[in-house]
């Protein structure tokens, strides 16, 4: 796990810092590195698909699909299978649920169905713990008509 969790917290720093001043300081290749590591440790680790799918869909979002190709290999249906991949393995899980959903918005208006799908699914989640119900209030917080993309 200290591979998955190097390569989140990697991720969600370039999230806060902002992604195109973490691209070019060079973070994305340490995040992506760990991942994979992490993936290719434990195959069915969905929460690090799911970041991977994530980092992905981030450096799409701030480069284009061209740029995101041509600087780091980064396809737009790779994220998507990738998110796709860990929701298969985990798909009653809340959390996973969110963000895929908020990874595949940052994809493009192609993808905003089926991601209003994955958090109409997480909101009507009936939460086991105190983390699942944080994940299900995001989701429900996310689905009213003024909220904009925010963690």
């Amino acid at each position: 796990d200290a591979w998955f969790w190097q390569g989140w917290a990697l991720t969600q720093y370039m999230h806060c810092f902002g992604i195109a001043p973490a691209l070019g300081q060079g973070l994305a290749m340490p995040a992506f590195a760990a991942l994979r590591c992490a993936l290719a440790l434990e195959p069915r680790h969905a929460f690090a698909r799911l970041m991977l799918g994530t980092l992905q869909a981030f450096v799409i979002h701030a480069m284009g699909s061209f740029g995101a190709l041509m600087g780091y290999g980064v396809r737009t249906d790779n994220a998507v299978e990738r998110l796709c991949s860990a929701l298969r393995i985990a798909p009653a899980s809340p959390a996973v649920l969110y963000e895929a959903a908020q990874a595949l918005l940052l994809l493009g208006e192609e993808h905003a169905p089926k991601a209003h799908t994955l958090l109409e699914r997480a909101a009507q989640h009936s939460p086991r713990d105190a983390c699942q119900w944080l994940w299900v209030e995001k989701a429900r917080a996310a689905q009213t008509p003024d909220n904009t993309y925010s963690r």
